[in-house]
């Protein structure tokens, strides 16, 4: 007899009760061991590595404004990927490579980078390796134009200059450098050297008279260079060279190359006041000039300091100046040693060529350098004009702008242009970008030149770093 159905019910049950108890545990079974698996292959048995091999020094100095690195990565399993971070910069990347890794062209910034390499594995887990990476900077020293192309080729430190025209011609001519970079590529059309008059000369009985006879004959001895530089078989343009070679001391082939870089004007348009407040930005921006300096001369900001420092009015009148037999006053003028960009006060005071008689008398004008002039650099003009030595003088704009501002003394104003651009960045024959005058010294005229100026905003615009040498 069989069993009764309930008990056959019961037999059925509880085998498969013990079949499914028996399939969870090889489940169970199968898990572990699956996670067990993972956990090998996941898991490192070894500490993780990641080495800076190169390059191998640290702190590393670099004359470039970006650096290359590489190394090596290992770990018992196996390396995923390597990141990198600069945190001067806040910029991150990931290297090509893993056990065997390299990064190029990590951009610098100027003073200390930090740069961090990360090399991880499939865990999660990750070494680091850092590096200080440190730009070299470029220095300036100040020095006399008439120095400076010799100071390039017989000086092996000195990796350039700037200085004003025929000097920079000077230096690229004899062969001794190459232009660089042009101060048109920095700022196109600048003006570069201006004409100003002290306050107290305008203010002086007749002072108002005398300074527009002085622009009258600046702006005909203006006109006469620009007609004798548009004709260069005529006469006058031989004058025009045999009078530089006397002012600068240059040669003709030296004058005719410098020529080419520089334009003259004596008008004062919009946009030169523009770019003379862009020059008084650029000093703020390099620490040499505040916004309380602005605000303390009583200016509300660049604009107003412009609006207030440029006289247009004085120029505009003296195109209704005639000529005179009368000489109704003296001026003490300043200028620059050899400065081309002024030729048109070296023009106005010749007499040999103009039938014994100055464009500056021929105005009613005792026209006489002023105490030291020449002058070695614009500041120096600047603390002559403070001193009261120098009436009416041709500089550059940045100078007449800085001392201004920061020399209440140097009370004057901005009567007219005297040219535009035609300063170059010269440099030795090594030289063949910004980053190779990295360790080197760039020589300009002086502190809070126009030269000097240029050099700031080239190095800057460039994220070089430059210091006093």
């Amino acid at each position: 007899m069989g069993a009764p159905e309930d008990e056959k019910d019961g037999i059925k049950k509880g085998m498969n009760m013990k079949i499914v108890a028996i399939v969870i545990v090889a489940i169970v079974v199968v898990a572990a061991i699956a996670t067990a698996v993972i956990l090998m292959t996941t898991q490192s048995t070894t500490n993780l590595s990641c080495t800076i091999l190169s390059p191998a020094s640290d702190p590393y100095n670099v004359k470039s404004s970006k650096v290359n690195l590489s190394g090596t990565a290992s770990d018992d399993v196996g390396v995923t990927n390597v990141t990198w971070m600069n945190s001067a910069s806040g910029v991150s990347g990931a290297a090509t490579g893993t056990t065997n890794w390299s990064i190029s062209n990590i951009t610098l910034v100027t003073g200390d980078n930090l740069i961090t390499v990360t090399a991880y594995n499939a865990a999660g887990e990750s070494a680091s390796d850092s590096i200080k990476v440190v730009p070299v900077p470029v220095s300036y020293v100040t020095m006399g134009v008439g120095l400076m192309k010799e100071a390039l080729r017989t000086n092996s430190t000195i990796g350039g200059y700037l200085a004003w025209e025929p000097y920079g011609s000077d230096g690229i001519v004899s062969g001794v450098g190459h232009a660089l970079e042009w101060s048109g590529d920095v700022r196109p059309n600048h003006p570069c050297c201006v004409v100003l008059v002290s306050d107290d000369f305008l203010a002086a009985p007749n002072g108002i008279n005398l300074t527009m006879r002085f622009l009258k004959a600046h702006i005909e001895a203006t006109n006469w260079i620009n007609d004798a530089l548009a004709h260069n078989t005529s006469t006058n343009y031989s004058l025009l060279i045999d009078m530089a070679v006397n002012f600068t001391g240059r040669n003709e082939t030296v004058l005719k190359a410098a020529f080419e870089h520089m334009k003259y004007d004596y008008a004062i348009s919009a946009q030169t006041k523009v770019d003379i407040a862009w020059y008084t930005d650029q000093f703020i921006d390099i620490g040499q000039l505040s916004n309380v300096s602005l605000t303390d001369r009583g200016y509300a900001d660049s604009t107003d300091f412009v609006n207030e420092y440029v006289n247009t009015t004085l120029l505009s009148d003296a195109t209704s100046v005639t000529t005179s037999s009368t000489i109704y006053g003296n001026v003490s003028l300043g200028f620059l040693t050899g400065d081309l960009h002024q030729m048109a006060q070296y023009v106005a005071r010749n007499t040999s060529n103009f039938g014994g008689t100055s464009t500056f008398t021929k105005y009613g004008l005792n026209v006489t350098p002023a105490a030291g002039a020449p002058y070695t650099s614009g500041p120096v003009e600047m603390d002559n004009f403070a001193n009261g030595n120098v009436d009416i003088g041709y500089l550059g704009a940045p100078p007449a702008i800085l001392k201004h501002l920061n020399n209440p003394k140097v009370n004057a104003k901005i009567i007219a242009v005297a040219n535009t651009e035609g300063t170059a960045l010269v440099v030795g024959p090594d030289v063949h970008s910004l980053d190779d005058l990295r360790g080197k010294y760039v020589a300009v005229p002086s502190v809070g030149s126009i030269q000097y100026l240029l050099l700031q905003v080239i190095m800057k615009d460039a994220g070089i770093e430059l210091v006093a040498g």
